[in-house]
């Protein structure tokens, strides 16, 4: 939970989009624990916008620049087909 914690606090503040942007999260996903990794969402739910994804862009590499996370994958999936 702690990176997702930190990865939402590098994304900023959503409400100053022009858009309506729901934001579900971080929570361990539904299938919490796979080969000893645990996994954790967040759901953006919003249309989609370029700014959003430079700024997803960007928090996901400023995670993986952080050392204290540098075990950790972040995975940005823009049209799941499924929500685990």
């Amino acid at each position: 939970p702690q990176t997702a914690k930190y990865f939402m606090k590098l994304l900023g503040d959503l409400s100053d989009t022009e858009q309506k942007i729901q934001v579900l999260g971080p929570v361990p996903s539904s299938v919490s624990k796979i080969k000893n990794k645990y996994r954790w969402q967040i759901i953006i739910k919003c249309e989609n916008s370029k700014a959003l994804n430079e700024r997803l862009k960007k928090a996901a590499y400023e995670c993986a620049a952080n050392k204290n996370y540098k075990n950790v994958s972040v995975i940005i999936d823009k049209d799941p087909t499924m929500i685990y």
